[in-house]
Order: structure tokens, then C-alpha cells, then sequence
């Protein structure tokens, strides 16, 4: 395989915007499960990597958080349609990390981007309330805002779905790492059209 993944290959991690190595070099072999062979490396980051991927995303988050809920729906119907539009990589990134069959992991693909399609129209429709006030003379009124960077694991079963399903939620990256190029496969299907540069880190640990 690698027909449709090699133009997508990037051994290295996304912090803040720009692709690096662990501090120490050292790296993780990414195992193809059905035949043992060794399809890449991922590179084994510790706690001062994470650190700056926090610290990073915490810097971002005070302008990203003054995004409207409109101009986030588009950007997610636009995560959608790149996703779709790179199914067949994406489908042979997990055969090959997974040991998925080919049929299974194009759907699990598919059901990925619906996931983000799906909450692309939720995004547009986050709305407050209004709630009954056991003071007469008073109101309470809720409203729903961002609270700050958060990070998540996905399953290793579903890391695909799983992982779509987080970022459509809150924009968080999983932290799994002999899925990370999975990850970054992905950010590098989407050249400069989705994902704000700096919102999103990938540190592999």
C-alpha cells in the first residue's frame, strides 16, 4: 500500500503551528499489525513537549474563543468535505496501522466526516436559556461560551470516528501515539483550507 498515503507522510509532531522532533530524538515505530513490517516512526515526546503544546493552544485559544459560531460551522462543513475527499488515504492509513479491512475502514472514514458534518449544523445552533427565577424580581439568563484547551484519548478500535468526533465537539486533538499519523496525515490533507494554523497540536508521547 502507501500509494495514496505517501504524499501525506510527516514523521514529526505539530506543535504550535510547526512540525517537530522530541527533544531527546528519540521516536516510536509505527507496526503494521498484520505483517510486522515497520511503515514509519512517530517521534516520543515527554512532558516538556506536551507542555509547549498546551501552552501553545492556550495562547491560541484567547482569539479563537471571539470565533462566531457561524464561521466555526463553516469550517467544519469545509473538515467534511476534505476528509471526504481524501477517504481512500485515509481508509489505507488505518489498513495499514490498524489491520482493518479495506471496505470497513473506508466506512468507519465516512462515518467520521458525518460526525463532523453533523455538528457543523449543531455549531450554528448553540443557544442560551433562559431559566425560570425563584426570585420574583430577578432573571437568569445562561449563555455558552468556550472554557479553554482540552486534550483527549481515542479508542484504538475506532480512532478514526472517535477522533473526528472529539474535534467537532471542542477541537481537540487525541493523544494516542502509534495513531499520531493518522493525525497528521490528516491536518496534512487539509493544506491551509480548515484548521486554523496554531489551534490544534499533535504531541505523541
Amino acid at each position: 500500500m502507501l500509494k495514496k498515503t505517501s504524499h501525506f507522510m510527516r514523521e514529526a509532531n505539530l506543535i504550535g503551528g510547526s512540525w517537530v522532533q522530541a527533544d531527546s530524538g528519540e521516536t516510536i515505530e509505527v507496526v503494521n499489525p498484520a505483517n510486522g513490517q515497520t511503515i514509519g516512526t512517530v517521534p516520543k515526546c515527554g512532558r516538556a513537549e506536551t507542555r509547549r503544546a498546551i501552552e501553545a493552544a492556550e495562547a491560541a485559544f484567547h482569539s479563537w474563543k471571539k470565533t462566531s459560531a457561524n464561521d466555526r460551522a463553516k469550517l467544519l462543513r469545509r473538515l467534511h468535505d476534505v476528509i471526504m475527499d481524501n477517504q481512500d488515504a485515509l481508509a489505507e492509513l488505518l489498513v495499514l496501522e490498524q489491520g482493518k479491512p479495506l471496505a470497513e475502514a473506508k466506512g468507519e472514514v465516512g462515518m467520521s466526516a458525518a460526525y463532523i458534518l453533523w455538528f457543523a449544523e449543531e455549531a450554528r445552533r448553540v443557544y442560551g436559556d433562559v431559566v425560570p427565577s425563584p426570585w420574583a424580581d430577578r432573571r437568569i439568563l445562561v449563555t455558552k461560551e468556550p472554557v479553554g484547551v482540552i486534550g483527549a484519548i481515542t479508542p484504538w478500535n475506532f480512532p478514526s470516528s472517535m477522533l473526528r468526533a472529539s474535534w467537532a465537539r471542542r477541537w481537540r486533538p487525541d493523544a494516542r501515539p502509534w495513531r499520531s499519523r493518522l493525525r497528521k496525515r490528516l491536518i496534512l490533507a487539509l493544506p491551509g483550507a480548515c484548521l486554523p494554523r496554531r489551534r490544534v497540536s499533535l504531541p505523541a508521547w
